[in-house]
């Protein structure tokens, strides 16, 4: 059996130590308009890039090409960095519906290892969209460098995680509040327009800041295993890849 890296383990046992979401909040841009919604991918897109060492156009590929959901291709290339596989193999499983408990079974990470690090904690029996939700929060916390917990506020307060990731980069960027850039977004018609008036250009608000966290995963690009194969193609296949054959079995709800 293989041994997880103790940075994947521990990074598992963070984003998985906070309180359910309840199944209304699982779409990360419900109620958002679709320039909104632009925004944010385009900031998410190349902040997992950023944060993860791969090139830019790798989550994107998997999003616009493959058609996972960003949030399965964040949790995704995470899984291909801590544990150092490839991450078009990861991908691929994903997107024939392979649950993550499944896939973490596959790469030979016990799920006792996980319950070690937190009591009751078994990555077989959680729900795949919540794990990936959890993943999404526990990246906004590390890149942001702010706490989880006021994370799931906004979250519960009506505000959809892709809104949370716009106000947290354009806060960084222009120094102003998350709480008052919501309050801006509540009565201007789109976060453009919330940009504008904090004096964000076009251009920088839709490139991230650089990320405050994530080191120790941008550490392993160049080593092997996931760290192979993430430069530029312009094939049918994955980046830096050959179209994935054989990866078969099925666990989990399949994205649509």
């Amino acid at each position: 059996m293989k041994r997880a890296p103790l940075i994947g383990l521990l990074a598992i046992a963070a984003i998985c130590a906070l309180p359910a979401i309840s199944q209304a909040d699982l779409d990360i841009a419900v109620g958002m308009v679709a320039s909104d919604v632009s925004l944010g991918e385009a900031l998410l897109a190349a902040g997992i890039a950023y944060f993860l060492g791969f090139d830019t156009h790798v989550a994107a590929y998997y999003h616009n090409r493959e058609g996972l959901p960003f949030p399965s291709v964040l949790t995704a290339l995470l899984f291909a960095r801590m544990f150092d596989v490839d991450h078009h193999r990861i991908t691929t499983w994903r997107s024939q519906g392979r649950g993550w408990g499944r896939i973490a079974q596959d790469l030979g990470v016990h799920p006792g290892a996980f319950n070690k690090l937190r009591k009751g904690l078994d990555v077989r029996r959680m729900d795949d969209d919540e794990f990936e939700r959890l993943v999404f929060i526990w990246y906004l916390s590390q890149y942001y460098g702010v706490d989880e917990y006021r994370i799931h506020n906004w979250v519960r307060a009506g505000h959809p995680l892709l809104s949370v990731l716009i106000a947290l980069d354009l806060g960084a960027k222009s120094g102003r509040s998350v709480s008052d850039l919501f309050s801006a977004r509540g009565y201007l018609a789109s976060w453009d327009a919330v940009a504008d008036k904090v004096k964000v250009s076009k251009v920088a608000r839709r490139h991230p800041q650089r990320p405050k966290g994530g080191q120790e995963f941008r550490g392993k690009a160049h080593q092997g295993g996931a760290g192979r194969g993430v430069s530029g193609g312009s094939s049918g296949g994955a980046p830096g890849h050959k179209s994935g054959k054989g990866w078969h079995g099925s666990q989990g709800r399949a994205h649509k």
